[in-house]
């Protein structure tokens, strides 16, 4: 079961959540806005290392001809799946901090870090 919880918590919540999701911001950001606009300004401490390194992972961690994922978490072949059926059930609601603190029932702990 631990190994099985990590796998998920590795490629979905980690990776998928904390890269892959943030990696589309980070590029949109770059493309559509000039060096000089306040936005990007505030972004670029918080996004600057997301590409390099998921560029990185998706060619050492993900790729399919040699997975480190697969190897090392023992999610074989069903890396994919697991990924997938994560992502069918993501919606934008997950993404905004106070419905998902909300729906995890976390509102009422006190000093929540993620929350406060």
């Amino acid at each position: 079961f631990k190994c099985a919880n990590l796998n998920v918590y590795s490629l979905n919540l980690h990776f998928a959540r904390g890269h892959a999701i943030n990696e589309v911001f980070a590029v949109s950001a770059y493309r559509n806005l000039p060096n000089a606009h306040p936005l990007l300004r505030l972004l670029q401490p918080h996004i600057q290392g997301i590409i390099p390194v998921n560029v990185q992972a998706r060619s050492v961690l993900v790729n399919p001809e040699r997975c480190a994922f697969a190897t090392f978490l023992s999610a074989g072949e069903s890396l994919q799946m697991v990924h997938d059926a994560y992502f069918k059930k993501v919606t934008y609601q997950d993404l905004l901090i106070p419905q998902d603190v909300a729906r995890r029932g976390v509102e009422e702990v006190a000093g929540y870090f993620y929350r406060d």
